[in-house]
């Protein structure tokens, strides 16, 4: 065996287990002894593959090429020497990342919060992962021998991410309809930050108040934390409609959490516009972690700005990019009195809120029903808006700009 073989290949294997949702480390490590002999065999020098992973196409995002082999397989009363392909990977961090990557499908599901070593392997060797009859006990014979569950002891699930909220202080951000980017950004990042801390998720925040954060000054603050993971959550403007996360396309990591999250914002009603990529992005470009920026909703359409025109909707996306991030590290989500999920169809929910239409070329927003009060903004002809209350001819909109008076509107 190599020098330092297991203690190195243990630490790679407690990084990445948790990202993956594997609870246990002893029989991952076991594996990589038994198939590599700890580190000296031929696929573990020609590829730095030390866990025997033939290759399948696309399967395995961090690899980056194949070469072949021999192996022997078990017939059942004689083993066969064939040669095959496998993966090759550029490092020894790589070959264990890869070895989680190619369990991440569905057939190796129910290794995820597996903590017993020996049903670990006897579910792996159930899905097909190795033909030896004795795979299991061979594995937990190599457990046994270097007192591998020690690496189990470690803490479970313990990851650190970093949380942005973009734009701040005396940079509000895009503006409209009485909305503030930065306020919306700040509230689903405290959401966001309450739900990990409670799930024992270790959090640093670019800012948890109404200060200038420049976002270059994020990627050095997410750079310096030595984070796992770095969210930037921002809302977005240009009259477009959805929700949307950008990301490098060519991190795994990251494509997979974007996923994730969006799944738990289309839970809230909102709809998406997509994955896309990031790489123009000074934040997901330049963050050392794996980086991925959301964008709400947009704040200057009026229908999508429904979904975070109040401080509980605005919370319910953070708590929805919490449950992402858990299920990405493979912990349990445990919901709480001060978790915000309702749908936005719920929690906008009112019977007397109705859509107008504006049939004036350019119509005052006033503080007040009437026009006696001061004017807050204007709005023009064709738009559409929500009236959540009606009072001396003046509808009330649903985003809290003000007041319009409803003769010069209809129905929509």
């Amino acid at each position: 065996m190599k020098k330092d073989f297991i203690p190195q290949i243990a630490a790679y294997v407690q990084k990445y287990a948790p990202q993956y949702g594997i609870a246990v480390h002893s029989p991952i490590i076991a594996q990589a002894v038994l198939e590599s002999a700890g580190g000296t065999s031929a696929k573990a020098t020609a590829g730095y593959n030390y866990f025997g992973l033939k290759w399948r196409a696309n399967r395995v995002p961090i690899a980056i090429g194949k070469f072949k082999d021999y192996s022997q397989e078990d017939r059942g009363n004689h083993n066969e020497t064939i040669v095959d392909e496998w993966f090759r990977f550029a490092n020894m961090e790589d070959g264990v990342h890869g070895y989680f990557q190619f369990i991440n499908i569905k057939n190796y599901s129910a290794l995820k919060g597996e903590t017993d070593p020996r049903k670990y392997l006897e579910k792996i060797k159930a899905a097909g992962y190795a033909s030896d009859k004795n795979y299991v006990s061979k594995v937990m014979n190599v457990i046994n021998k270097y007192d591998l569950t020690q690496y189990d002891k470690k803490e479970e699930n313990k990851m650190k991410v970093f949380l942005s909220a973009g734009h701040g202080g005396s940079d509000p951000g895009a503006v409209a309809y009485g909305l503030k980017e930065k306020d919306i950004n700040l509230q689903a990042l405290l959401a966001c930050k309450d739900v990990l801390e409670a799930h024992g998720v270790d959090v640093v925040c670019s800012r948890t108040t109404d200060a200038n954060d420049p976002v270059r000054e994020e990627v050095k603050e997410a750079n310096a934390s030595g984070a796992d993971l770095a969210v930037s959550i921002h809302t977005n403007a240009g009259g477009g409609d959805g929700w949307e996360a950008f990301c490098n396309p060519k991190n795994a990591d990251g494509t997979r959490l974007a996923k994730l999250s969006e799944k738990y914002v289309k839970e809230l009603g909102q709809n998406s516009r997509g994955i896309k990529s990031g790489m123009k992005l000074y934040f997901v470009k330049n963050t050392n972690a794996t980086a991925v920026l959301f964008e709400n909703f947009f704040i200057d359409n009026d229908l999508d700005n429904n979904a975070g025109d109040t401080r509980a909707e605005q919370r319910a996306f953070g708590v929805a990019y919490a449950k992402a991030i858990l299920e990405y590290a493979g912990i349990k989500y445990k919901a709480s009195g001060t978790d915000t999920t309702a749908p936005k169809q719920e929690a906008t929910a009112d019977p007397a809120a109705r859509l107008v239409r504006i049939t004036a070329s350019v119509l005052n927003v006033r503080a007040g029903a009437g026009i006696q009060y001061k004017v807050n903004t204007t709005v023009k002809r064709g738009e559409v808006f929500t009236i959540v209350d009606e009072k001396n001819g003046f509808g009330k909109l649903k985003s809290g700009a003000g007041w319009i008076s409803l003769k010069y509107t209809e129905k929509a």
